[in-house]
């Protein structure tokens, strides 16, 4: 069985609807840049995070890393019809940036460590994208 080196997940006790992203070893913390530098390369237009080895997804949230070719004005979008009661799924979320919003993104993401956190969603954003790595 793989470990388990990112959660997805969707905070209590946040003030905003959130999606958090949990770093849980230097494993998740590699993963999460890794597709952050893919994105801000222009390596790829989609990632699909929740797939990516290691990643556990609470309540199966679907999350996508979407290329832009301009920086849109809501950059993380909510899609709640995705919810399913009987699996407990809920959604997705579709995080949108262009390859300069990858590249501030990914220096963000050069800052974390143990006991860090990260906000990376726009003030115009309905949904914050928050990158934690616990002490």
């Amino acid at each position: 069985m793989p470990s388990e080196d990112v959660r997805l997940e969707l905070p209590l006790d946040a003030h905003t609807r959130t999606l958090r992203i949990t770093i849980l070893s230097d494993n998740g913390l590699k993963t999460f840049r890794d597709a952050l530098t893919k994105m801000a390369l222009a390596q790829t237009d989609q990632i699909r995070f929740d797939e990516l080895l290691g990643v556990t997804s609470i309540r199966s949230i679907r999350f996508f890393l979407v290329a832009s070719n301009v920086e849109p004005a809501n950059t993380v979008m909510w899609m709640i019809h995705g919810y399913d009661v009987k699996r407990d799924t809920a959604g997705m979320v579709i995080w949108k940036r262009s390859v300069d919003g990858w590249r501030q993104c990914l220096t963000q993401a050069e800052s974390l460590s143990p006991g860090t956190r990260q906000t990376f969603s726009l003030p115009s954003d309905n949904v914050a994208i928050e990158a934690a790595y616990p002490a």
